[in-house]
């Protein structure tokens, strides 16, 4: 669970953040105070190795006077002494920070002691003339930074008394320092004072100045902590989100190396992240390509171009996807990659066939009740002919009429089963798209349409045919398209006026975003009365007719085949502005 924490905005409303306390006045410790303490034990250890360095140098720098100064070995023997003495505290502080919990205690010991130690320094190699005094100042800035800002001054007071301690006895001649020099300098009231204003102002200036970076530096780590716990909850939250998501998340490089690999990424394909990170998309999934080599290129194809694609799992099963790709742009835009969302649509795909076989066959329950209906009455004139010839005493003028109505009637049933197979069981298209010629055919249909109609110059018909328009369709399917259409358009227009043909590319609100032209449109426009709105929702259903004559199975008929080939057909019409047919179906 993330929670989340509310920040006072106004400080000065805000409780003020409570001082560090010790642990050992405490019966239990929270967070926060673990936090302090692993706060304050690193810096412990960081003043301990700083402490080490400088009695290294300063044992070095002792040596080295040594055998520069002309004065009694007892001095620097002191020094030795001190020095030794300090390297066996930091022996028993390093021993009190790994074995106690009372940090705070140790540090003020630490800070307190080195005042001590400082003075012991100053008053072993000169008073006043002490080549040390600048110690005062570095524990001054231990204690700001180790105790913070109250520790500082209290240090910078205790150095101020031990310090007029040291000069006072020096001045006064109670208790003389060691010289490590010869000459003894000589001191004198102004002297003194000036030293003691000096000094004093220094250790109290350093006390200001290092309380103050203390207490920056201190706001800063704290704003920094809050900023680095809030970038470390995005993250996590970023992560819990990729690996809840049910969809699969992968983001590759410009160079199709992939970078990310999410937990659905996992499940759907079967590959770990740790197997796959690095690797080229297109060694593993080269359904997935082609990836947008640049931000043009992903723009070009659309921004989430939807795609599908039959992959095959680490296991070898084969499992049907639905992806979509998107530019991966950092916040000024530069591209930097392609991010793919993935889903396992196998079992929407296997609901979908089945949802399609029940369409088809609550169409042919239809259709066979339609049937039953439509075959009743040519069966009922074809038996009323048989049972006046059975009776053999019509004249041969009626006998060649009856044998005319069940020849008629023949004729209508074996259309009428034609059209009933070509529904039940639609052939399906070539495997090979098709570029078929449209002019030859429409010209042979209208022929044949003129021919069989004797339509004269009752009906006009206007082609407009685009230059090197080609057709997905086989032969015998668009011809079977253009006889429908076209005698509907005339006996919708009465079997007069101008019927419009036109093939050519699909207008622009039918092409597919970024694949301008893959489209094909083929309309049929007559000037007949037109249909109510209730009327054209229903004129695609089987057995439904508008006129006396016909099965009404021809629209019917001619949207299953279109939609055989994938694509679509509509109508447009309306009470005394003609219909327009058209269809539109893809070329690849």
């Amino acid at each position: 669970m993330i929670q989340v924490v509310d920040r006072c905005i106004d400080q000065d409303a805000c409780p003020q953040t409570p001082e560090i306390r010790n642990p050992e006045e405490s019966s239990g410790s929270s967070d926060p105070e673990r936090a302090n303490s692993s706060a304050l034990k690193i810096r412990l250890s960081r003043l301990m190795l700083i402490r080490l360095a400088l009695l290294t140098l300063l044992l070095a720098a002792n040596l080295l006077l040594a055998a520069r100064t002309q004065t009694a070995e007892e001095s620097f023997d002191n020094l030795y002494l001190l020095i030794g003495l300090l390297f066996a505290m930091s022996a028993a502080y390093l021993f009190w920070l790994r074995t106690s919990k009372r940090l705070l205690t140790l540090a003020r010991t630490q800070v307190y002691v080195d005042l001590g130690v400082v003075t012991a320094f100053v008053f072993l190699s000169g008073g006043a003339a002490s080549l040390f005094q600048f110690l005062y100042v570095l524990a001054i800035i231990s204690g700001a930074m180790m105790l913070g800002r109250r520790a500082a001054f209290i240090c910078a007071g205790v150095s101020c008394i031990l310090y007029g301690l040291v000069v006072n006895l020096q001045f006064y001649n109670l208790i003389p320092p060691f010289y490590l020099e010869p000459l003894v300098p000589s001191l004198n009231s102004t002297s003194v004072l000036i030293n003691l204003v000096t000094h004093f102002s220094a250790f109290f200036g350093v006390a200001l100045l290092t309380s103050h970076l203390s207490t920056q530096l201190s706001r800063v780590q704290q704003a920094l902590k809050e900023k680095t716990d809030d970038v470390f909850q995005l993250e996590a939250l970023n992560d819990w989100i990729l690996e809840s998501i049910e969809s699969g998340l992968v983001t590759v490089n410009k160079n199709g190396r992939i970078l990310s690999w999410n937990a659905a990424a996992e499940r759907i394909l079967g590959y770990s992240a740790a197997e796959v990170l690095e690797r080229s998309l297109e060694s593993l999934f080269p359904e997935f390509m082609p990836l947008p080599s640049s931000e043009q290129d992903s723009r070009s194809t659309g921004r989430n171009h939807r795609r599908e694609a039959t992959v095959e799992r680490k296991d070898g099963k084969t499992v049907h996807l639905g992806f979509s790709l998107s530019p991966l742009l950092s916040p000024e835009g530069q591209y930097h990659g392609t991010t793919i969302i993935l889903q396992d649509i196998t079992e929407v795909k296997l609901y979908q066939a089945k949802v399609k076989r029940l369409e088809r066959l609550a169409v042919l329950g239809r259709l066979a009740a339609g049937m039953a209906h439509e075959i009743r009455n040519p069966l009922g004139s074809m038996s009323g002919a048989l049972q006046m010839l059975r009776q053999g005493q019509a004249d041969p003028e009626l006998s060649a009429r009856l044998m005319a109505i069940i020849h008629r009637e023949m004729a209508r049933l074996n259309d009428l089963l034609n059209e009933y197979l070509w529904l039940s069981k639609p052939q399906k298209p070539p495997l090979a798209a098709q570029r078929l010629d449209p002019l030859p055919i429409l010209d042979e249909t209208l022929t044949l349409l003129n021919s069989k109609l004797d339509l004269g110059s009752n009906v006009v018909f206007e082609k407009e045919v685009a230059p090197g328009s080609r057709l997905p369709f086989a032969g015998d399917h668009f011809r079977q398209i253009l006889w429908n259409l076209l005698l509907n358009a005339v006996e919708a227009s009465d079997y007069r006026g101008t019927i419009g043909i036109r093939i050519g590319p699909a207008p622009s609100e039918s092409r597919h975003e970024g694949e301008p032209g893959s489209r094909v449109c083929i309309e049929v426009r007559d000037e007949g009365e037109g249909m109510a709105s209730d009327t054209v929702q229903q004129i695609f259903e089987p057995f439904f007719t508008t006129r006396s004559s016909g099965t009404g199975l021809g629209l019917t008929l001619v949207q299953a085949t279109v939609e055989n080939y994938g694509g679509a057909i509509e109508a447009d019409s309306a009470p005394s502005r003609g219909t327009t047919f058209r269809i539109t179906v893809p070329l690849d």
